[in-house]
């Protein structure tokens, strides 16, 4: 089957999700390290890697490869869930900042790795899939790893 984003329940491709609202900041970082993203990552890279999450939401991500040691940087379009973060697990460790995956404020190849979790089904629109993948690899060394994931099913 293939996976189908009903725009008619999409606010704007230029805001994120209200996926994060309300939602348990511990908890998803107490999931985190069970999921089988996290355990690649953790057995496969060590720091001191330069990692980009692109899409980042509340940090999921940022703030456990952080506490790893690697030097990683989130970048996330809502202003709200940067700003929780920064708030919330605010240390010099910790980089997130507000942006969008489609024109990022970084340098050509800079990233030993970029990441995308979770966040590129969220454009049915190829041609703005493509542009965000293009943005991925310019901020990408060119021996960097590109690690994508989404959902093998979702409705």
């Amino acid at each position: 089957m293939k996976y189908k984003c009903y725009t008619k329940l999409q606010k704007d491709i230029t805001k994120g999700g209200d996926y994060w609202r309300d939602v348990n900041i511990e908890e998803h970082l107490t999931l985190t390290e069970f999921q089988s993203t996290y355990q690649y990552l953790s057995n496969n890279f060590k720091p001191p890697l330069s990692i980009l999450e692109a899409g980042c939401g509340l940090g999921r991500w940022v703030i456990p490869l952080s506490k790893q040691g690697f030097d990683i940087v989130g970048i996330e379009i809502e202003q709200d869930a940067v700003d929780l973060i920064n708030k919330k697990y605010h240390n010099d460790k910790i980089k997130v900042i507000q942006g969008d995956i489609f024109n990022m404020p970084f340098q050509d190849g800079i990233f030993d790795m970029v990441i995308s979790l979770g966040v590129l089904e969220h454009f049915e629109d190829t041609k703005l899939q493509e542009k965000a993948i293009a943005e991925h690899y310019r901020v990408l060394k060119d021996d960097g790893v590109f690690l994508v994931t989404v959902p093998y099913f979702s409705l």
